[in-house]
């Protein structure tokens, strides 16, 4: 059995690209960057007002017999005109600031009598209220770094800059093989000694929502059967998920079939509750995850793990989710020895753990907003005690 650390530092050594390929802007949200993007152009790509007022020079701010207005300029227009001392110009904003103008007043600060401008603010700094050329990007300057995870903000960046397309890493398509006699889908009379498959819906969903399309099927538990459905999913898949049969139980098949079919076991069991008999495996380009049976435990891997490896082969920024450390708003007690996974929801006052943390019960995952790590050692927190949170805010 290895830690959790050693467990997410194999998958960040066992990760490789899937490849890239080239899509158009608008298709690309949530999509990882396979290359830098750099401007072809500065933005600003001119100087421009930030305001409507009045474009002037500086010099002239104190001049009690006001301004002159020669002209204005609007959004989308310019002017060659060369402001002279005592001169303005009406602006816009997004308006081309004139030649000779290094300041913007604000129209809210000035009094206008016929073709005068008196300003009125006196506290006036030279170039308030100007967005210089540049100021955000220069030509030749990376906008955004290969690895970077787009989203609304860097679609609207990009097409400030022309971007019309972009190169972004493939995800890998998944085949999900849900494990278990006891297993029948939703729609099926209930009978004893059967339940409702979950865990194949909940990863469909789940996969879904990061992108990534997935197909399911129930396996009976059959080594044989188990092994042809490896088998195929290995022609049109880059990853499997068995969910089931990890452990080391009569009916437990996963790994016996991975290892038959020539799959390397690069860790089998992580020191954590819940999740402790997951399974991690290769072929070649192909990866195969045993997961626990539990649904609990089956999302709790998904997000430590599973994910992760993907979002690694995609060179993504950050492939594990954000961590940070908040106080608890209550006293906690910790069963057993091995680390544990716990949800919990953030308020005002820090984080609080939620009641239900059984392997096989999902409603407080369904109701929680943050998984809280609780080491090896400890077992006992005081109220206000810092924890370890992980933030799932984009991935649920």
């Amino acid at each position: 059995m290895i830690s959790v650390y050693e467990a997410q530092k194999k998958l960040v050594e066992e990760s490789f690209p899937f490849g890239s390929e080239t899509v158009g802007l608008m298709m690309s949200d949530g999509r990882v960057l396979a290359e830098d993007i750099c401007a072809t152009f500065p933005h600003p790509n001119f100087d421009q007002s930030a305001v409507d007022g009045y474009a002037c020079r500086f010099e002239d701010v104190s001049l009690k017999r006001g301004l002159k207005r020669i002209a204005e300029v609007p959004a989308g227009h310019t002017s060659s005109h060369m402001l002279k001392k005592g001169e303005c110009m009406r602006i816009f904003t997004g308006g081309m600031v004139p030649l000779g103008a290094d300041t913007v007043i604000m129209q809210e600060h000035v009094n206008t009598e016929a073709d005068l401008v008196f300003i009125q603010n006196d506290i006036v700094r030279k170039g308030d209220h100007i967005r210089y050329c540049g100021e955000q990007i220069n030509a030749g300057d990376i906008a955004l770094k290969a690895g970077h995870t787009l989203n609304s903000a860097s679609i609207g960046l990009l097409s400030t800059l022309g971007v019309s397309e972009v190169n972004v890493q493939l995800k890998p398509t998944v085949c999900i093989l849900n494990t278990g006699d006891e297993l029948i889908s939703i729609g099926t009379p209930l009978t004893d000694g059967k339940i409702y498959d979950s865990n194949g819906y909940m990863l469909q969903n789940v996969l879904t929502k990061a992108g990534i399309y997935a197909t399911k099927k129930t396996i009976q538990d059959r080594k044989d059967t188990l092994k042809n459905a490896i088998t195929d999913a290995m022609n049109s898949n880059e990853l499997i998920l068995i969910t089931g049969g990890v452990s080391v139980g009569d009916y437990d098949y996963t790994l016996p079939a991975l290892e038959e079919l020539g799959f390397t076991v690069l860790f089998h069991k992580v020191g954590q509750k819940p999740g402790k008999p997951l399974l991690f495996a290769k072929n070649g380009s192909k990866i195969a995850f045993g997961l626990p049976g539990n649904p609990r435990a089956v999302l709790m891997c998904y997000y430590q793990y599973v994910l992760p490896f993907i979002k690694c082969c995609m060179n993504a920024e950050r492939p594990f989710p954000l961590q940070c450390k908040m106080p608890l708003t209550h006293a906690y007690t910790k069963k057993g020895s091995r680390l544990n996974f716990v949800m919990g929801t953030l308020n005002s006052d820090g984080v609080e753990i939620l009641s239900g943390q059984g392997s096989h019960m999902l409603q407080s995952f369904a109701e929680g907003t943050c998984m809280v790590a609780i080491p090896e050692e400890t077992t006992y927190l005081e109220k206000g005690d810092l924890v370890d949170v992980h933030l799932l805010s984009e991935y649920i």
